[in-house]
């Protein structure tokens, strides 16, 4: 998710029901979940631990799942450090910092390779020897970042003041770097009045498909790129929904929300002070054709089989809609809304109420109010 304040939270399906709790508990599932401070499983609608937990303190986001998925990687910001915490024992194994203030991602490549991210640096750490192998900048004008198999892959703009063609880059474990130039994707800022302090901003999306190791690069009224991270190679397809009819600019976010499709929304500026929704779409990678799930959309989120649509206006988020991948609604909901995140039954939604910020655990398919926790500590850890 791209401008949302998340506040931490992102969604996990973990394992079946635990045996104690009763027939109804019993038929629930279990996330895994920082809650108050205490990493464990709980009850997905309760939020009550199901079995041990492990006391991890400010650690939970973001977060990555070793190769053999036996142990997880938090981190921390403000400073920046990783704990490892082992999943079968829930033990803590080690704790380390980093040269930073911040963590903004986590991949876990290999057992002895974890690439951490920082808003300006690339680290590779060694979760056995607890000590960082290698660091570097990241390039100047990046844009965007994931997570890939191997590493990270980002975007980058040309260079200071000035909207050209995007380069990808791909950085993995050895911090080995390869680049391709994106000719038919634009990006980058431009200042087109200085005593007005105006600008034309160009941000394209990046989604990845993990299966297929590929990653899918969306502007405004250009070409989607699909690049295979293992070659480089870039084939473009068609031309997007919506023209880029605006003059100072405009941006996407991309998400790979499987089945084929990649998930997009964002924002066109026509003016220097007005801010259009681009609307939630769906790309089927199968035929390349577009099509419209919500016009009112400008942000994103994705979960299992599920899309998540915001409505912004003037920095809040003032709306949230769910639909399933074939578009249709399931819910929708008013309010303002600081993040939201899925599992595989229960959507998570905080809400504004008053001056406090309530955790709402809905169902995924009605959005029927199945619990509601006021100011919760609490962290749902990556799928």
């Amino acid at each position: 998710m791209s401008r949302l304040l998340l506040l931490g939270l992102l969604a996990v399906v973990a394992a079946a029901a635990g045996a104690a709790g009763g027939a109804e508990s019993a038929s629930r599932p279990v996330v895994l979940a920082v809650v108050n401070g205490h990493l464990g499983h709980v009850d997905a609608v309760t939020l009550k631990p199901v079995g041990a937990s492990v006391p991890v303190g400010r650690f939970g986001f973001p977060s990555a799942r070793s190769p053999s998925g036996s142990q997880v990687a938090l981190a921390a910001s403000q400073p920046a450090a990783v704990r490892i915490v082992d999943l079968r024992t829930m033990k803590r194994v080690n704790t380390f910092g980093l040269n930073a203030s911040e963590v903004d991602a986590l991949s876990w490549v290999t057992p002895r390779a974890i690439l951490g991210e920082s808003s300006v640096a690339v680290y590779r750490i060694d979760p056995v020897r607890r000590r960082v192998v290698w660091s570097g900048l990241l390039p100047d004008g990046a844009l965007g970042l994931r997570a890939t198999p191997d590493g990270f892959v980002l975007l980058s703009s040309p260079g200071y003041d000035e909207i050209g063609p995007t380069t990808l880059t791909t950085i993995d474990a050895a911090g080995r770097r390869r680049s391709v130039l994106l000719d038919q994707i634009r990006s980058g800022i431009h200042e087109t009045d200085p005593n007005a302090s105006a600008v034309d901003e160009q941000v394209p999306g990046l989604a990845v498909d993990r299966a297929t190791d590929r990653a899918y690069v969306v502007g405004a009224g250009e070409p989607v790129a699909e690049v295979d991270l293992k070659t480089l190679a870039v084939v473009y397809h068609g031309g997007s929904r919506t023209l880029a009819k605006s003059s100072t600019g405009s941006w996407r976010d991309a998400e790979w929300a499987g089945n084929g499709l990649i998930a997009v929304a964002g924002q066109d500026n026509p003016t220097a002070d007005a801010q259009l929704p681009s609307g939630l779409d769906l790309i089927d990678t199968a035929t390349w054709t577009w099509r419209q799930v919500d016009p009112q959309a400008d942000d994103l989120s994705t979960g299992p089989g599920t899309l998540l649509a915001f409505e912004t206006v003037s920095g809040q988020t003032l709306g949230l809609a769910a639909y399933d991948l074939a578009g249709n609604l399931r819910f929708r909901l008013a309010g303002t809304v600081g993040g939201a995140s899925v599992a595989s039954s229960t959507a998570y939604v905080w809400l504004l109420a008053g001056r406090t910020w309530r955790l709402d655990v809905l169902d995924l398919a009605t959005g029927r109010v199945l619990n509601s926790v006021k100011s919760p500590s609490f962290t749902l850890l990556s799928r």
